[in-house]
């Protein structure tokens, strides 16, 4: 009982504060009411499970094929994701007179197939009678560029590595026999891939592809390599059997065979692990860098792990993995150490480092009696963090999921453990697992003594939770397996491998049901509300709208947007956060050299304080990079959390700031984020009843007008002094700070407070017009190299609304520009977006949580006659809304 006084009363209130009925396992939800299976563009079922995940059905056999009428999916097979929730995966189906496979892509709600081998569709480089015959499993990176192999008939040569990406079909190379093998004399031609064999290609986010190849001398002597290139480079090779010296090896040792799982690194790098003879042991890791040309040993058997004196490693495991940041993980046995089997890292540049073995002087955790004496390969993130399955002892249940990060171990999972949702079963098998850059892990597992016998689960690095398993239905049927498509060895999701989770939390995977049929599945965290955090935000309804003339404005669902720009007073509180160190320039000096700028930093490096200028307090934020804007995002997606800039404050969340940076796309599951083009440019234009007939309507400027806005002027304090319906901060109308023009007779412009141009877009929004540019997250063209001034292409975001200084007409519908993503002005700034949502009516303080403290925040605002008091939605605030309070907060919030 909690006893509050208000000024009318004092009484005892009862919270409900006991645990709240269970939610049903999964919930089965349509969009639209209708039963729509993927592929046919209407919106497809979504599972709510009780664990907070969102399962959506993406194909399901027995569906119709994109571009086959009449034909039905069959085996559904070799599935895998990338950053931004896109599923691809190979398709059988039957029921057409031409082809009977082809690789398909879930984006955006629909079903895409990439190609298939009917006849309408030829290798590239070949004559229009050749036509696929099969495909390798595909992989897709972050681009949406779909890498796979092909076999083909009827042409010069039977196999290819192939590439889709702009809805094109390129060839990276074929075994044409009449074409050269490179660095290789005339008449040594290529002769097969062994990816028919089963093995797949793999393909880095830089559209960089690798294989095994074979090719022959002029007296027909094979020899295998290792090939890694894109379209426009063809072939490159890395190493092979007829020449190839390994690095670090005797001039006349001799490379004998490769493995055949590579993954690929640093965008254009295949790392790989080979055999060799003549030199001091029999094989090793390497690294080939298509840029440098170079191959590069990770270790070998003349070596041994960092300060085991005398050690050498005796053989590799088949399955590395590698990151973006050089490192090359692998699992290997030694002699002459402290240890016989461990897993270890290396770059290239020094020893190897271990990073686990069977020494014993690595604890098992839970298991303090007990040494690791087994590993399974491993897996490793953006971060460097390690995963991997370990035995520990001789027992039955002595096998477990664990994490190597920072140097500390930390169990995810063992045999032994309570099986979730699954009382009295006991876990009996573990897949390959795969991680993600938060550290996260997901994984399929066995289990005996439940319902059912399979699961897919995941790690958030506290707790172990089920995704879904055999005894709960996927819309209407239990499976009998499920698999996520890894293989042996899993993904970190920087290695060109097909991957199942991630980084913002997101599985696929497939299943299996007693008939013999499969689905493939995307299971997503399901996005909350969370707090607002007291930003003002106007909701944007009318989902599935029309786009205008312009083809711009077009959005599928509904979302909140800011009402006003991000200030200076928010943005210093982002600083102030997180910006103690400052080591991706969060701050500019333009915040506070430029007129324009707003804040001001003292200190020093690892002790930086942040405070807003004089008369700024309310002006927009501004002088920051589009990388900035969305490291803010992050910021308020992972809770306003205060810290050193990493993956719980500013890099992961809505964006993936490790990503090279052209692929850095909004998560999935991103509750904060900037605006797309279409999402800013509908909130900015979009009247939904304002045309003949109450139809929609798109305005020319973001001020519900047709007409040039009003030039804004404003007081010394820069408030605007004749606001109105339209009126708009552009071509140097508001002009109070000084001058820093070279004229000092020609006023330079600058911002205004937010809002006090007094006009708003139809949907509520102010200054989307003027005042700064905003950035949105929509990639723009990129800015070609022009050496020296510019010695690199510059990737670009879209920026909206015009300025301060510019002309009118930049404030219209017609004009966004591509801005360097990199750069940071005086005129650019950013307005956040989030998801939309029920109102919490009874989280009145909008801090995200229910507690006792909402009622007291309910008093001031019903003292206040402020509007979070009206709970029961009648508009006015009467006594009768703290019943309605009660009410609330006990039925908690969506």
């Amino acid at each position: 009982m909690l006893t509050v006084c208000s000024k009318w009363c004092c009484v005892g209130v009862l919270l409900a504060t006991g645990a709240a009925a269970q939610p049903t396992d999964i919930l089965v939800i349509d969009a639209d009411g209708r039963n729509s299976p993927a592929g046919t563009g209407l919106p497809a079922q979504v599972l709510v499970t009780s664990a907070g995940y969102e399962i959506t059905r993406v194909v399901e056999s027995g569906d119709e094929p994109p571009g086959r009428a009449g034909a039905v999916f069959g085996r559904l097979r070799d599935v895998s994701l990338n950053s931004t929730g896109e599923v691809v995966f190979r398709g059988d189906y039957s029921g057409v007179s031409s082809g009977n496979q082809g690789i398909y892509v879930y984006r955006n709600g629909s079903l895409e197939r990439v190609l298939d081998d009917g006849f309408d569709f030829s290798p590239p480089g070949q004559g229009g009678a050749v036509s696929y015959t099969g495909f390798g499993p595909p992989v897709v990176n972050d681009k949406g560029h779909v890498g796979f192999t092909a076999n083909f008939s009827f042409g010069d040569g039977n196999e290819g590595l192939y590439i889709w990406r702009n809805e094109t079909v390129e060839r990276i190379f074929d075994n044409n026999p009449l074409a050269g093998v490179p660095s290789q004399p005339p008449g040594t031609s290529w002769s097969s891939f062994p990816f028919t064999a089963g093995i797949s290609s793999i393909m880095s986010g830089h559209d960089y592809a690798a294989t095994i190849a074979r090719f022959h001398d002029q007296a027909f002597v094979e020899y295998r390599s290792i090939v890694i290139g894109t379209p426009a480079s063809g072939a490159v090779m890395a190493a092979n059997t007829l020449e190839s010296v390994p690095p670090e090896q005797p001039a006349n040792a001799r490379f004998t065979e490769f493995n055949t799982f590579m993954v690929t690194a640093n965008g254009d790098e295949v790392v790989f692990i080979a055999s060799y003879t003549g030199g001091a042991g029999t094989a090793g890791v390497y690294r080939y860098s298509v840029s440098t040309g170079s191959l590069t040993r990770i270790a070998d058997g003349s070596l041994g792990p960092a300060g085991q004196l005398g050690s050498a490693f005796t053989s590799f495991d088949q399955f590395p993995s590698a990151n973006e940041s050089g490192d090359v993980f692998y699992g290997a046995t030694v002699t002459g150490g402290a240890a016989s089997r461990g897993l270890f890292r290396g770059d290239g540049t020094a020893s190897p480092e271990t990073v686990i073995d069977t020494s014993g002087a690595f604890a098992v955790p839970g298991h303090p009696t007990k040494s690791f004496t087994l590993f399974g390969p491993p897996v490793a993130n953006a971060a460097g963090d390690v995963v991997f399955v370990g035995e520990f002892g001789a027992g039955a249940d002595d096998v477990g999921l664990f994490v190597r990060s920072g140097g500390v171990t930390s169990r995810v999972m063992d045999l032994a453990d309570p099986v979730p949702g699954q009382p009295g079963a006991s876990f009996s098998f573990l897949g390959s697992p795969s991680i993600n850059a938060s550290g996260h892990v997901a994984f399929t597992a066995r289990y005996t003594g439940g319902a059912g016998t399979e699961g897919v689960y995941i790690w958030d690095g506290v707790e172990l939770g089920r995704i879904v398993d055999e005894s709960q239905d996927l819309f209407g049927r239990k499976p009998t397996n499920l698999d996520m498509m890894l293989g042996i060895g899993g993904s970190g999701g920087q290695d060109g491998k097909g991957r199942a989770l991630n980084d913002a939390g997101q599985i696929s995977f497939r299943a299996t049901f007693g008939d013999g049929s499969h689905g493939v599945y995307l299971a997503s965290p399901a996005v909350g509300c969370g707090p607002d955090y007291g930003i003002a935000l106007s909701a944007i309804g009318f989902p599935d709208n029309m786009p205008d003339s312009n083809g711009y404005g077009a959005v599928a669902r509904e979302y909140r947007i800011g009402t006003y720009e991000v200030t200076n007073t928010e943005y210093v509180e982002f600083l102030n956060a997180v910006a103690a160190s400052d080591p991706n320039e969060l701050y500019t000096s333009v915040m506070t050299t430029s007129l324009r700028g707003g804040i001001l930093r003292t200190g020093e490096p690892g002790s930086y304080m942040y405070s807003v200028k004089p008369n700024f307090a309310d002006k927009p934020a501004s002088g920051f990079s589009w990388l900035s804007a969305a490291r803010y995002c992050n910021w308020l997606h992972n809770g306003k959390r205060v810290g050193s800039q990493g993956p719980l404050t500013t890099e992961t969340g809505a964006y993936n700031m490790g990503r090279p940076i052209e692929q850095i796309v909004r998560l999935p599951g991103a509750r904060w984020f900037l605006p797309s083009e279409n999402e800013w440019y509908k909130a900015a234009y979009f009247d939904p009843g304002s045309g003949a007939g109450g139809n929609s309507y798109y305005w020319m400027y973001p001020t519900s007008a047709d007409t040039i806005p009003v030039q804004a002027r404003s007081d010394s304090l820069g408030t605007v002094v004749n606001p109105g319906a339209n009126v708009a901060n552009y071509a140097r109308g508001v002009d109070w700070n000084g001058t820093d023009c070279d004229d000092p007779s020609v006023p330079c412009g600058n911002v205004s407070a937010v809002g006090s141009a007094g006009s708003t877009s139809p949907l509520g929004c102010f200054d989307m017009g003027g005042n700064i540019y905003e950035w949105t997250d929509t990639p723009g063209r990129t800015i070609p190299a022009n050496p020296p001034s510019i010695p690199e292409p510059l990737p670009t975001r879209v920026a909206r609304g015009g300025d301060f200084a510019n002309s009118g007409v930049l404030l219209g519908s017609n004009l966004g520009i591509d801005v360097n993503l990199r750069a940071g002005a005086a005129n650019f700034g950013m307005r956040v977006a989030t998801v939309a949502c029920e109102p919490c009516l009874a989280d009145v303080n909008h801090d995200g949580m229910l507690d006792p403290s909402d009622f007291t925040a309910w008093i001031a605002a019903y003292t206040a006659g402020a509007t979070e008091c009206d709970q029961n939605g009648d508009g006015v605030c009467t006594p009768a809304d703290f019943s309605s309070w009660i009410a609330n907060y006990n039925n908690g919030c969506p």
